[in-house]
């Protein structure tokens, strides 16, 4: 580490860092005044935008609790580049981010190695989040509109007038702790030569029905909001006062008790308020100059993270929402973080508390049979009487239990394939009909499953392997790398597997013989261990009101939070 003074570098407006739209954002800057004293920094070299200095990833801690949030030692990792100008990030469960491209005109679908995949090609497309039903909501700035965007690239316009009036330029979203969606209506983007029909700058409210409501008109030009995680602080950047609102959430929706929160001043070519975001304690975070402000919820400046490329948004991902995904100018940055992000949408089932397990995780002792046993859904069959026996019957947090829904597992093992045997019972059944058995099924996890997550890579924990049988007998295995998910599911382990259901006792049962050579290329005996997770899936509706059961609990801020290696148990194969 090193630690000195740091001067950042300046960029011409007329640079590539971002085509000259109507906003004051998007560019590097000199070092703001306000920052104070000698800061401890970071660093490793980067490029700017083009025509500019040369600026460094660095953290500025102005008080020892900044470094409570972001470890001294956190390193910045470039995910994917060469885009036109980024904004919008949204984490999905399945790994991947959605990037808006305000200059490329699309949302696009960036997975971890760097891929990105269009899935609508859209005029200026603007901030992103999901709503409560995972749909993609996105500020359509080109549209003057609030937009809905499925995954095969359509769009619904949720919303586009106020009183009669068309909007300016909707610019960021978010989903409030009441299920509606709450926006900001700049002229930032308001598109060339077409007239402002609303006289002011709104934020605004649109609730499960349709309606939509004006919460205030006080900012020039406001941009980014966030809500505190308890519900009752409501923030609102504004880009041109290059400062950040906090206002009083009152049970009805509406804003009370404005005041300003901070301030985030810069020179005329600084980069300016923005994206923002808060962590589970409710410190808050917002672009400003030269990166990512740091705020406590007290309004107290904690430091800065200083970006190579200016941000203008950020999101946070991985499944213990640990990690904060940077959308700066023309590439998508990660930076693990040593806090849990606040995330509304992901919220409503379990609150977003970092992720703690405690004492010993759960370990399944696991027999020897000899021979090759048949695979059988017999539960009476000779080959189970022999087998270890374990149950599920909580969530993944050990918060509810579901005794109706307790799960028994049995497993044992032979030289060449582990058995695993499912008994669950169920009230009603969420699958996927026709059933399709001969060939893997995508999305399986979307309806009634059981999984199995095995893995043998002790020093490379987020590599390991996922099977699922449905009630009918549907399936899927896939290959996990969590850094490199491959999202064409190509990969097959030869693994045999059968499922029943039996409608008199309202008991399914799905049975699994798996290859030892398709988790380990190391031979196995008695005395090896696998790290091992079990899950089961039921209900019906969606992922809010679906159950999520956990053999071994992994953290509590999400619904379902399967792809958290680091807190697997063992499988433990015995004589």
């Amino acid at each position: 580490m090193t630690i000195q003074p740091r001067v950042s570098p300046t960029a011409s407006r007329s640079g590539a860092c971002r085509p000259l739209f109507h906003r004051a954002r998007g560019r590097t800057a000199p070092r703001s005044a306000v920052v104070a004293a000698i800061a401890a920094t970071v660093a490793v070299a980067a490029t700017g935008c083009a025509g500019s200095h040369a600026r460094r990833f660095a953290l500025d801690a102005l008080t020892p609790a900044f470094w409570q949030l972001i470890p001294h030692d956190s390193k910045l990792t470039t995910i994917a580049t060469g885009f036109g100008f980024t904004e919008g990030p949204v984490w999905d469960p399945a790994n991947f981010l959605y990037v808006s491209d305000e200059t490329q005109d699309s949302i696009y679908r960036v997975t971890m190695d760097g891929h990105k995949q269009g899935v609508i090609h859209l005029g200026d497309p603007d901030g992103n989040t999901f709503d409560e039903g995972h749909r993609l909501i996105d500020g359509a700035s080109a549209l003057r509109a609030v937009i809905a965007v499925s995954p095969d690239g359509k769009y619904t316009t949720l919303v586009d007038r106020f009183e009669g009036k068309r909007f300016n330029s909707p610019n960021d979203v978010i989903e409030g702790p009441d299920g509606a969606l709450y926006f900001t209506d700049p002229t930032l983007d308001l598109p060339h030569g077409q007239q402002q029909e609303i006289p002011f700058q709104g934020v605004y409210r649109l609730d499960v029905v349709g309606n939509v409501t004006l919460l205030t008109k006080e900012l020039t030009q406001p941009n980014g909001l966030a809500f505190s995680p308890d519900g009752k602080t409501f923030y609102v950047d504004d880009s041109e006062q290059r400062n950040i609102r906090a206002y009083d959430f009152n049970a009805d929706g509406t804003i009370s008790n404005g005041r300003i929160f901070g301030e985030e001043p810069g020179g005329k070519d600084d980069g300016v308020p923005d994206g923002m975001r808060v962590d589970a304690a409710g410190n808050v975070y917002v672009t400003g100059p030269r990166g990512i402000w740091v705020w406590d919820p007290q309004g107290h400046h904690l430091g800065t993270i200083d970006m190579p490329e200016q941000p203008a948004n950020f999101t946070w991902g991985d499944p213990d929402y640990g990690t904060l995904y940077i959308t700066a100018t023309t590439s998508v940055y990660r930076l693990r973080t040593s806090v849990h992000g606040f995330v509304p949408y992901a919220a409503k089932t379990v609150a977003a508390t970092p992720c703690s397990v405690n004492g010993p995780t759960a370990s399944l002792p696991t027999p020897h049979v000899s021979g090759h046993p048949d695979l059988s859904i017999d539960i009476h069959a000779a080959s189970w009487s022999h087998a270890a026996t374990t149950r599920m019957d909580h969530d993944c947090a050990r918060k509810t239990d579901y005794p109706q829904l307790s799960t028994e597992i049995r497993s044992f093992w032979t030289d060449t394939d582990l058995y695993l045997l499912f008994i669950s019972p169920y009230e009603t059944l969420n699958l996927w009909l026709p059933a399709s058995n001969a060939h893997a099924r995508t999305h399986l996890w979307d309806r009634d499953v059981v999984e199995m997550f095995l893995g043998d890579d002790w020093q490379n924990i987020r590599h390991y392997r996922e099977f699922e049988i449905a009630p009918t007998a549907d399936w899927i295995d896939i290959a996990i790398d969590l850094d490199h998910p491959d999202t064409t599911f190509a990969w097959r382990s030869g693994w045999q597997r059968i499922a029943r259901i039996d409608q008199r006792t309202h008991t399914w049962y799905a049975a699994a013989r798996i290859p030892l050579r398709s988790i380990s290329a190391a031979p196995v005996k008695a005395g090896t261990k696998w790290r091992m997770n079990l899950y089961r899936i039921d209900g019906q509706g969606d992922d809010p009101h679906r159950h999520f059961l956990c053999w071994q609990p992994t953290c509590d801020v999400y619904h379902d939070p399967n792809h958290v290696p680091e807190h697997f148990g063992t499988l433990e194969f015995g004589q």
